[in-house]
């Protein structure tokens, strides 16, 4: 539900952040009475579905691999390094996870700029990514792939280090914690 809510923000700042000079917008405002009044209410929502379709496998993938490796991590360093372990686990698990979803966020920007500077209209993700592909070759899925996996790294590995600090104190001060 919070995705749904919020996802017009995206949008939004999507189209602010593309925009050149000459500027289209003067704010947010701006946007979305030109957004309503030019491609509809639901332009807003432009590249929903890939956002939800992606929150699942890289939310599940995340904690797959970031399980794995932390059991992998405890087995060759005999659980030495409890910082050090969450840190490097969850970058790692964070990296993979957004490669993998990666096309489906770059469907979704796509998706978000219709109307405003790109050229092309697509019926739904599927036409996105294929119309993706054969305008740009299999490599263009994951164009701009760099600073996402930057920002996977850093906010996974400090997700699950916080994660893992907040348990151990929960746990030493005798908290009752259920996960």
């Amino acid at each position: 539900m919070a995705t749904i809510v919020s996802f017009p923000f995206d949008t939004i700042r999507t189209r602010l952040i593309v925009q050149g000079e000459p500027k289209i917008y003067k704010g947010v405002i701006d946007v979305i009475s030109k957004m309503w009044a030019k491609e509809g209410a639901l332009s807003l929502y432009h590249g929903l579905s890939p956002t939800l379709i992606q929150i699942g496998p890289y939310t599940g993938c995340q904690f797959a691999i970031y399980k794995f490796l932390i059991e992998m991590y405890e087995e060759a360093i005999d659980g030495k390094g409890a910082g050090l372990k969450s840190l490097t686990c969850g970058a790692v698990a964070g990296a993979v996870a957004k490669t993998l979803v990666y096309p489906l966020d770059l469907g979704k920007k796509r998706m978000q700029l219709q109307g405003f500077c790109n050229r092309h209209q697509y019926k739904g993700l599927l036409d996105c990514l294929a119309t993706t592909v054969r305008n740009e070759g299999l490599a263009a899925l994951l164009k701009g792939l760099s600073p996402s996996l930057l920002k996977a790294v850093f906010s996974s590995a400090l997700q699950f280090y916080f994660y893992e600090t907040t348990l151990e104190f929960l746990t030493r001060s005798n908290v009752r914690v259920k996960c």
